[in-house]
């Protein structure tokens, strides 16, 4: 793979032909050279707990600039499981740290809340009502910007150069390399 993978956005992706691809029936006839460039793309629907990026591989350009479409045929590691699977960032820190920020939050609507004294009116006044409402305003602000914060995708990693295999779902004609 030529160009690197970052799951936080979907994109294209480029690679390389490493070897040059002869027909199966045979084994005579280059049906791909060598250094032939891949096309792909990827997408960036990715869950908690997920560790492989899919890929889809549309084209390949031959040397002489000509080329092939080969529709979406999925991209497998060199064990042939689906997907491409290098690094991935589970943001931690940032998952907790947004529980953190929720906890206190809510403690501190809590808080803000005014406390009865022991007047005898049995009331609150102004005073205390501003800060009682204000305080559970900018809480629940803050709360539901932590919450939101807690679903965090993985950001899933590939690096250029990752060694990788094309899944062929469907009998194509190729004709041979005339080049």
């Amino acid at each position: 793979m030529e160009s690197g993978i970052n799951s936080d956005l979907p994109g294209i992706i480029k690679a390389r032909v490493r070897e040059n691809v002869y027909d199966t029936a045979t084994g005579q006839y280059l049906l791909i050279p060598k250094d032939s460039m891949l096309i792909g793309s990827y997408d960036n629907g990715v869950e908690m707990g997920q560790e492989r990026v899919l890929i889809a591989w549309n084209r390949i350009i031959y040397p002489d600039a000509s080329s092939l479409d080969l529709g979406s045929m999925p991209g497998a590691d060199q064990g042939g499981y689906a997907g491409v699977s290098d690094q991935a960032n589970n943001h931690y820190v940032r998952t907790f740290g947004n529980a953190l920020l929720l906890s206190i939050f809510s403690a501190g609507v809590q808080l803000s809340q005014p406390q009865q004294r022991g007047d005898t009116r049995g009331g609150y006044d102004a005073q205390q009502i501003i800060a009682g409402s204000l305080g559970q305003q900018m809480g629940q602000l803050g709360a539901e910007y932590a919450r939101k914060g807690l679903n965090v995708a993985p950001t899933l990693e590939v690096r250029p150069g990752y060694r990788f295999t094309i899944m062929v779902t469907k009998d194509m004609i190729i004709p041979p390399w005339q080049g």
